[in-house]
């Protein structure tokens, strides 16, 4: 999972997981610009992690869904 994933620092995380064979989920509270294309290996999930409260239901969720993750960014 990486957070911010579509931002500059982010999408730079999120290119080398997938140049590295990973399954990327981004959790990012705005989906990708209208030009931004999506490799098929890259999961979007439209969050705000700025509610510290809410983050553990956004950990279950995202595992529930994906079947677990193995690194958080």
């Amino acid at each position: 999972m990486v957070t911010g994933g579509f931002g500059q620092l982010g999408s730079a995380i999120t290119n080398a997981l997938i140049a590295n064979a990973a399954k990327v989920v981004v959790l990012d509270i705005s989906p990708p610009g209208s030009g931004q294309a999506m490799p098929s290996v890259l999961n979007f999930e439209q969050v705000d992690l700025s509610r510290a409260e809410d983050i553990p239901n956004i950990i279950d969720d995202v595992s529930t869904k994906y079947g677990g993750f193995d690194v958080w960014v």
